[in-house]
This record gives structure tokens, sequence and C-alpha cells, in this order.
């Protein structure tokens, strides 16, 4: 027996615009899939060779025999006489290393640096600027990298008294200042490229023999990093889980498709003319038998519908009888019932209207 399809039939405008609606919603999913499911290409600097270069010093005041200081030094931030001061020593450092082995040079230059200023409210305005280099070389080179280490004996007073002749040169006394300035570079030859590294460490001198106390303040230890990078293109793939949303979208959208193509079709009129016959056999299935044989021969009366027959039948104290087609449904859509050396009958065909089915009847 061929079993029915059982669907819902829409009209051919609604079937049509599901239809639209349901492709073009595949073609979205499967167009996001195409392009998101292969990955993307991103362009990042990649890490090559990493290099830090530090800077930084310490120093002391070295005064001359005198039973306040007894041992005849003050470390660097404490207050110091300037009357005293024979020396200043200095100690400095410069350090670069590097990720890799590399050919690593430098040079460096230690300068007095004696600077006049007026000074106002809003900004203090420079007078002059002098240059006194008090050593300068090159880096030793190890396998680390490059290093500067160094001791120096610096004599105050010289550049006091240079500030003092430029004072006098110029006929004015500006507000001044004395610094020691150790700066220089360092210079790597790498695989990827070459590097340079500057730096620069500062520590303030007495300025003046006016003042008579001064304290050694320097600048905190500079440090430097840096990096050489290299473009480099790779692909990057979304999670597992959104690829599988992003698979399953486009078939369930193609599996919809589907479903609205075969089951909301519209009906055939063989289609219509089957289900109301089977919607005959519901309503009325307990009224009738099925014969195996061919309905009896005539004559034929035919009645205006089923409930017609199905009160003569309750006359007659008979059922309403059928003969059966290969799908077990009334051959020919004829339903009889034989009386009195009459057969009177109801025929559904394919234009039957739907109320000879339903006529004054309601499903059980």
């Amino acid at each position: 027996m061929k079993l029915p399809v059982d669907r819902r039939g829409l009209p051919r405008s609604a079937r049509v615009a599901a239809l639209i609606v349901s492709a073009a919603a595949f073609c979205l999913t499967a167009g996001l899939a195409a392009v998101k499911l292969p990955g993307r290409e991103v362009t990042e600097d990649s890490f090559r060779y990493g290099y830090e270069v530090s800077a930084e010093g310490t120093a002391e005041s070295r005064l001359t025999d005198d039973a306040v200081y007894p041992d005849g030094v003050v470390e660097m931030g404490k207050l110091c006489p300037y009357a005293l001061t024979k020396t200043v020593e200095v100690e400095l450092s410069a350090v670069y290393t590097g990720t890799e082995a590399a050919e690593v040079s430098g040079t460096y230059t230690v300068e007095a640096v004696i600077a006049g200023v007026r000074q106002s409210d809003t900004a203090d305005e420079p007078v002059y600027e002098k240059r006194v280099t008090i050593d300068s070389g090159t880096a030793e080179s190890d396998e680390a990298g490059a290093f500067v280490n160094l001791s120096l004996s610096v004599d105050p007073t010289v550049y006091v008294a240079a500030a003092d002749v430029i004072d006098a040169a110029i006929g004015t006394s500006p507000a001044r200042s004395v610094t020691l300035v150790f700066s220089g570079i360092f210079t790597a030859e790498t695989s990827w490229g070459e590097v340079e590294a500057p730096f620069s460490w500062s520590l303030s001198l007495p300025a003046s023999a006016t003042v008579p106390l001064y304290t050694l303040a320097a600048e905190a230890p500079a440090n430097t990093q840096g990096s050489l990078t290299e473009p480099e293109t790779h692909q990057v793939f979304i999670a597992t889980p959104m690829k599988a949303v992003l698979i399953m979208l486009p078939v369930l959208c193609a599996a919809l498709c589907g479903v609205l193509w075969r089951f909301t079709r519209p009906y055939t009129d063989e289609e219509r003319c089957s289900a109301r016959k089977r919607r005959a056999l519901r309503l009325y299935g307990r009224y009738m038998v099925c014969l195996l044989g061919e309905p009896p021969a005539g004559p034929f009366y035919p009645v205006r519908d089923l409930e017609q027959l199905s009160a003569l039948a309750e006359e007659a104290h008979s059922p309403l009888f059928y003969t059966a087609d290969e799908e077990g449904l009334p051959r020919d859509g004829l339903f009889f019932v034989p009386w009195s050396n009459r057969v009177y009958t109801v025929t559904l065909a394919e234009t039957t209207p739907k109320e000879v089915v339903l006529s004054g009847q309601k499903e059980q």
C-alpha cells in the first residue's frame, strides 16, 4: 500500500515567498562560511632581536682634613661644604646587552656643562652654555655585549672658576649650574640589522664659591630597552565550535528549502480526491464495509451526499459498502447501499465539492 505524504499545502504566493526567504538565507550563510572558514591572513611584527642599555653612576665629595668630617668623605645626596671640598670622585658605568651574539661597539664622552640662565616667574631663559670635555673613549666588548666603566676625580673649583670668567666677560651674574654629563652610543651589527642605542646620565656639581653648601644630586639610573622586528604573515582560523556553526547553518537552510519544496507544494486534484476519500473513511468508517469483489449490478440511483446515503443505510439496516483500490481507498470514490433491488450511490470524484464529504458531519 502506498503511504500518503503528510504535508500542508500553501498558497502559491506564500510558498514562493517562503522559498525565496529560505534560498536567500542559504546564500547568505553559505557566503559567510566561504569567507570565514578558510581563515584570514594577518601580518604582525615578529620579534627577532632585543637589547637593553643602562647607564648609572655614584659620586662622593672628598674633603680636606677637618675635625668636623673625620672620614673626609660626604656621600652623594648629602649636604657638603664647598670650602672644604678637594675633589668629587665619580664612578660611571654603561652596559649594553643583547638577546643574541652581535658585533657591538660604543663611544662615550664625559663633559662638564656650565650654563647660565635668567630666572623669571614664567620661565628660565638660557644666557650661555659651555661644554668642557673631561674624558672620552670607546667601550669594551665581551660575549654579552659592551660596557664602559670609569673612575674620575673632578676638581669642582676648575669649573667654578670658568663660570666666574664667563660672568665677568658678559658683565652679569645669572643663575648658574655645573653638571657632569656622561653620554654615548652603542652600535650593534646583528643578523636583523643595525642597532644604535644612545645613553646618558648626569650629576650636578658645585656651581659657585658664594654658595657655602651644595649637594651632589644625580639622575636616576637610565635604562632603555628596544627590539628589532620583522613583518610576518600567517593564517588565523576561527574557533572549532564556530566552524561547526558556519557549516551547519547553510546545511539547515538547504534542508529548509527542500522541506518547503517537498511538503508545501499545492495539492493536485488527484491528491485532493484521495484526501477526501480518507476523510470520508474517518467520518463514516464505523458505518462502512469494504467488499472484496465488484459492486452489484444496477440499477444505480445517485444520492446527493454521504449523509443522505448514511440515512438510507440506517433505514435499510445495512452498512455503507465500497471496494478498495491499491491504496486501500474507495475505488473510483464510490460508496453504495443495496436496498430493494436498487443500488444507491455517492461518488467522490476529483471535482466533488468538499461539503459533499463534510455534509453535516464532524470528525470523531
